[in-house]
């Protein structure tokens, strides 16, 4: 059915580059963690937050919030987030 409307003009396939930059998956995103989040960077080591990461991947900013409460996210119109605050 897909191959019969891509064949129809009707439907135009996205490529991967182009379904990556409309879900900002290509380092436009950006995480806050909240005060007493704990982070784990390594197999002993961990940092207490809060945490902030910016010009990551939508993945990357959603796996960093995934279950915390308090976290926020964003990818391609952060400016407009009132945690948004990025290094200048």
């Amino acid at each position: 059915m897909l191959d019969l409307l891509k064949n129809s003009g009707r439907i135009r396939v996205l490529t991967e580059e182009q379904k990556s930059s409309i879900s900002g998956g290509k380092g436009t995103c950006a995480y806050s963690l909240p005060n007493g989040t704990s982070v784990q960077i390594g197999p002993n080591a961990s940092v207490d937050c809060p945490c902030e990461g910016y010009g990551v991947s939508a993945q990357t900013a959603q796996q960093m919030t995934q279950g915390i409460a308090g976290a926020h996210w964003c990818c391609d119109s952060c400016s407009s987030a009132s945690w948004y605050n990025p290094p200048k």
